[in-house]
């Protein structure tokens, strides 16, 4: 039995815990999505920054903006962990604990 199931077990009418397990399984992947979807326009940007280094703009500004996305990138990489360690957990396999 995945961990989510018996959470849910009890809680929730019988003929709605497939349909509560799918919303909660598909808001996690949809938050995983975002998150990578936010990831990757952060990289473009950063990228972007890098070659404007190579320009008469001011360096100092540039650099401070660096590392500004650069912070924002791994805040944005632990989210997905994060989202990802919540998603293994709720579908991590346990032993039904038999009532005695």
């Amino acid at each position: 039995m995945k961990k989510i199931d018996l959470i849910l077990n009890g809680k929730v009418d019988a003929k709605l815990i497939d349909t509560k397990k799918a919303k909660i399984t598909k808001a996690i992947e949809v938050g995983i999505l975002n998150a990578e979807d936010d990831l990757l326009g952060k990289e473009l940007e950063y990228e972007r920054l890098l070659v404007a280094l190579g320009g008469n703009a001011e360096y100092s500004d540039i650099l401070a903006s660096l590392v500004a996305i650069k912070e924002d990138i791994l805040i944005i990489k632990a989210g997905i962990h994060a989202l990802q360690e919540v998603q293994n957990d709720l579908n991590e396999d346990i032993e039904e604990k038999s009532e005695e």
